[in-house]
Parts: C-alpha cells; sequence; structure tokens
C-alpha cells in the first residue's frame, strides 16, 4: 500500500512539474529577434514617420526618424544607428547583411557589427562593416566624418574615395583633418554601446515620463526626458539630474518583457 501511495504522489508530482513547465511556457516574454529593425532608444522629441516613436516600434523600409531636442537609436540586426538632435534619416535599404540609411541633416553615429552599413549623405556616402563612426553636422558645409574605431570607406562628390582610419576625422567636402574630439568621441560610443545591450531577447524597456532634467542610464547620457530605452534584461542604473541636481537614482532589476516607469 505504501508502495502505492508513493508511486501516486510520484506521478502527481510530476504532472505538477509538467504543469508549472507549461505555464511558464505558455507565460514566458518572447524574443523580439533581430531580423527588423526597432525603435531601441528615443529621448525628448523624436517621431517616426510623424507619430512619437517608442522603444520596440518597428522601422520598415522607407520609415523617416525626426528628433527635435532628443536623440534616438534604432537597430539594423546587431548593429545600431543613433542620430542627435534636429536630426533627419531615413531607412533606406534593409538586407540579410546590409542596410542603406540616408541621412538628411543633424548627426548621425553609426556601430556596425556585422553588417555593410551604407550611410547616403547630400554630398556623399560613408560605409562602415564591424566599425564605429560618426558623421556630424550632416548637410552643412562642415559635415565632419569621424571613425571611432577600425576604417570606414568615404566618398565625397568632387573628392577622390578614400579610406578613414579611426581614430582621426575629416571634413568630406575636402578631406582636409579634422583636430580630435575627445569629450565627443567618448560620448559617441557611449551612446551606440548602450543602444546595442539589447541584442534579440525580450529586453526590457525603461521609461521616464513626467519628470525633468537629462537622463542617464548605465552611466550613458540618452538626454532629456521623456526618454525610454530598450535593453537586456539584468541590472541597470537609472539617474536623472536636473539643473545639475540629481533627482532620481535607482539601480533596476528587469525582468524579460519587464517595462519600469517612472515620473509618470
Amino acid at each position: 500500500m505504501r508502495r502505492l501511495h508513493l508511486g501516486i504522489a510520484g506521478g502527481l508530482a510530476g504532472v505538477a512539474a509538467i504543469g508549472g513547465l507549461l505555464a511558464w511556457w505558455l507565460t514566458r516574454s518572447a524574443p523580439l529577434g533581430l531580423e527588423r529593425s526597432r525603435v531601441v532608444l528615443a529621448s525628448g522629441e523624436v517621431t517616426l514617420d510623424g507619430a512619437r516613436a517608442v522603444p520596440t516600434q518597428l522601422l520598415a523600409v522607407g520609415a523617416t526618424i525626426h528628433t527635435g531636442h532628443g536623440n534616438a537609436c534604432f537597430s539594423v540586426h546587431g548593429s545600431r544607428v543613433c542620430v542627435g538632435a534636429n536630426a533627419e534619416v531615413v531607412l533606406a535599404e534593409l538586407g540579410e547583411a546590409s542596410a542603406t540609411v540616408q541621412a538628411n541633416r543633424g548627426t548621425v553615429v553609426i556601430a556596425s557589427a556585422r553588417d555593410d552599413l551604407h550611410v547616403v549623405l547630400p554630398t556623399g556616402t560613408v560605409v562602415a562593416r564591424v566599425a564605429r563612426v560618426a558623421i556630424e553636422d550632416v548637410g552643412s558645409p562642415t559635415t565632419t566624418v569621424r571613425a571611432l574605431d577600425a576604417s570606414v570607406a568615404v566618398t565625397s562628390t568632387g573628392q577622390a574615395d578614400l579610406v578613414l582610419a579611426g581614430p582621426d576625422a575629416i571634413l568630406l567636402k575636402d578631406g582636409k583633418k579634422r583636430p580630435r574630439a575627445p569629450t565627443l568621441e567618448a560620448e559617441e560610443r557611449s551612446i551606440v554601446t548602450l543602444a546595442g545591450s539589447w541584442q534579440g531577447t525580450a529586453g526590457a524597456v525603461i521609461e521616464i515620463d513626467g519628470l525633468h532634467g537629462r537622463v542617464e542610464v548605465d552611466g550613458t547620457d540618452v538626454g532629456l526626458a521623456p526618454a525610454a530605452v530598450l535593453v537586456a534584461e539584468g541590472s541597470h542604473t537609472l539617474v536623472v539630474r536636473d539643473s545639475g541636481r540629481e533627482t532620481t537614482h535607482e539601480t533596476l532589476k528587469l525582468k524579460a518583457g519587464q517595462k519600469v516607469v517612472r515620473g509618470g
């Protein structure tokens, strides 16, 4: 009889374990994937095709991102494209291992993982593969190409094609060298590094809405509130500063698919 009771108990435990596993499977957050481009960061004034941009939002080919006093980043597979204030970019093409981004104005920072990323400018083209590059003041006579690391190919109207090795910078219109800007370069590297922390998992979103000031996530200045960032699951630090004073400082433990809102 004891053996019978043990057998029944063991069977029930097995059923319970299977039920628990099934419940977890049905409720778990599915990976978002890297096949399609998504918004991963938006701060201040950012629109996607005329509507407010939010993290995890998909970008179709032909989609246009505008920024006012804000920043934005989006994914291209494992690579990242970030833009600064008063910028306009279009996702012109998206292949299996390549993409073309049309930059019309502002500053664009590219972090290419394995993709061939072509940035088409009003007066030239920059191509990056396994490299990070910033293109500043797009659409102006002072457009500067700044190779943050590795090498990028640069084509400029009326100039010979060249390869720019980082860390170095040139003026696009004539290829003349520009001075290094260590502080600016560190900020440009930092923003694409943060934007690349999410790599296709279910991820988690940190959103700051209703607060004033500049927002930092994991030590990176992402811009003015309101702001939202798609990050990998795990521990992240959120700081908000208003007029130089720290108003929020919090360590967040984020689970897959979680969204944390502060100030809303």
